[in-house]
């Protein structure tokens, strides 16, 4: 049974350059609109959590506020079965001359709860919210991570039929993320459905079963998790000059620099068949002393995930580094390999950084295999 379904639906917005030109804009000239829904149609089963991924501008949000009710589409049909609860923008449903308290009584009060049900789940959600004594302070008076921390202890704790989240993740500190994906995860056991929206492939993955990727307000493609994330890497973000461009000003650590090294102990993309691989990664640490988790993955062309691997927790210091990957044989596989990278904190719960889909090629003479493959790969740290 669905429960969400869309039918073609469609919306448009306004674009008004400025100020100045409002009054223009509205009386003389033809508006210029953009077409930020272009007939969608999909459907979410109950208890299914489904991604949506796409560039900016794609109409990933929007999607989740007509699904919500935040805004309405301007052609369509939307059916939504169960209660929502949505966490799509900063603050959203807040008013911010009232307190965090007022506010969590009056957005419960909008989902249709009682004051003494409410009351029943106060006390939680202060708790997972964890702003203090800030709870009886006005709304403005807070920083984006109180209200993201506030919004999402409010919307997870109303105990929804449906929850939608755009991009929460990527504001809260490590300690709210973990304490978020540990809550999602109880969410899901609950068979609850929820409609997650980021541009973190690798909780997509993690969380997703299936993905949507949106351009321009159209649906482009849709499946599994993997095959969806793999396709909008190739054909939307990576390229040879973009691979590492423009990623991560705000990263604790960010990977600067992917080498594969052959038996010529040189650096390359094409390999033989039984020929030793060594992968330097090379990374900065911004933060300071961070334990951090180095992992790589394989797949090969179809998307088979061949091997995993992942370093015990290495302590890290602001400054340059790098781990050195050995796989001392490349296995009778013939064609394309993609290798993704992680680095991720101690207990592998928040990921610092991620490139994905790097490509090498394997020629020789393949021979027969099946299910996961053992790439024997070891590993050593050192400071640079």
């Amino acid at each position: 049974m669905d429960a969400i379904k869309l039918l073609n639906v469609s919306k448009k917005y306004t674009l008004i350059q400025g100020f100045s030109s409002l009054i223009k804009t509205l009386l003389f000239q033809k508006r210029q609109k953009i077409l930020a829904l272009n007939k969608i149609t999909f459907s979410v089963k109950k208890g299914e959590t489904v991604g949506i991924i796409g560039e900016n501008g794609s109409g990933k949000s929007t999607l989740l506020k007509v699904i919500a009710g935040i805004t309405k589409q301007d052609k369509g049909e939307i059916l939504v079965d169960g209660r929502v609860g949505s966490l799509i923008e900063l603050g959203a449903g807040f008013h911010p001359d009232m307190t965090g308290e007022e506010n969590i009584y009056l957005n419960a009060a909008l989902l249709g709860y009682t004051k003494e049900e409410i009351g029943e789940r106060y006390n939680q959600i202060v708790d997972f919210a964890d702003i203090g004594n800030y709870i009886g302070q006005p709304v403005k008076t807070y920083s984006s991570g109180m209200v993201v921390r506030l919004g999402f202890a409010v919307a997870i704790h109303l105990d929804p039929d449906i929850l939608l989240i755009d991009e929460v993740f990527s504001v809260g500190d490590e300690h709210f993320q973990r304490k978020s994906i540990a809550k999602i995860s109880e969410f899901q056991k609950k068979d609850k459905t929820l409609v997650l929206v980021s541009h973190n492939l690798f909780l997509v993955k993690e969380l997703c079963k299936k993905v949507y990727l949106l351009n321009k307000g159209r649906i482009v493609k849709s499946g599994e998790a993997v095959d969806v994330i793999n396709h909008y890497l190739h054909h939307y973000v990576l390229d040879e000059k973009a691979t590492f461009r423009k990623r991560g000003k705000s990263k604790k650590i960010l990977i600067k620099k992917i080498e594969f090294i052959g038996d010529t102990k040189r650096k390359k993309l094409k390999f033989k068949i039984n020929e030793p691989l060594d992968i330097i990664v090379t990374y900065e640490n911004r933060e300071g002393n961070l334990p951090s988790s180095f992992g790589i993955s394989i797949t090969d062309k179809n998307g088979l995930n061949l091997y995993g691997f992942s370093t015990d927790p290495i302590q890290t210091s602001k400054g340059k580094g790098r781990v050195k990957f050995y796989i001392s044989s490349l296995p009778p596989i013939e064609g394309k390999l993609y290798f993704s990278f992680g680095i991720a904190d101690m207990v592998r719960t928040i990921r610092y950084d991620s490139i994905e889909n790097q490509e090498i090629e394997v020629k020789g003479e393949p021979t027969f295999y099946k299910g996961i493959v053992n790439f024997n790969c070891r590993y050593e740290h050192k400071r640079l």
